[in-house]
């Protein structure tokens, strides 16, 4: 018995099958784990592309006349910023809201977009695996001059 014992484990051991199988169980979750990420920085890239294209003609608007005065413009940024939130479920007491200064001086308006990087990152509506990653804000900032205003 013992004999037969040693024989069928020196055939397991050299048996090969399912060598393939132990490979891809072991490295599939790292593969999975990389490309989620590089979607997650895909979001977070188009996010604030997004934001800052809304900013610059934000400011051009505002350039022209078409927003009466900054708090309207402010107004008007703040809830574009919140839509554009990748993390809307996530309560400000977690994390901070998405912000925009508006000042106007010198001839020129200058807005100063600050949103935390977790409402810019969302795969598949989880954000929280980057959380310790990304803690923290991302600033975008937009300079345009004033045109024919009095």
């Amino acid at each position: 018995m013992n004999k037969v014992s040693f024989r069928r484990i020196g055939q397991f051991r050299k048996d090969e099958t399912g060598g393939m199988t132990v490979e891809f169980v072991l490295l599939f979750p790292l593969l999975l784990m990389t490309f989620v990420y590089f979607m997650g920085y895909a979001y977070a890239t188009m996010r604030s592309a997004m934001i800052l294209d809304h900013a610059q003609q934000s400011a051009r608007a505002y350039s022209i006349g078409y927003f009466v005065d900054e708090a309207d413009l402010k107004s008007h940024l703040d809830t574009y910023l919140w839509n554009v939130s990748a993390a809307k479920d996530v309560s400000t007491d977690k994390l901070p809201a998405p912000s925009a200064t508006v000042t106007d001086a010198f001839g020129y308006v200058t807005i100063h977009i600050d949103i935390p990087m977790l409402r810019l990152v969302s795969v598949l509506g989880y954000a929280s695996i980057f959380e310790h990653f990304l803690n923290k804000n991302t600033q975008l900032e937009v300079r345009a001059p004033i045109e024919g205003r009095p």
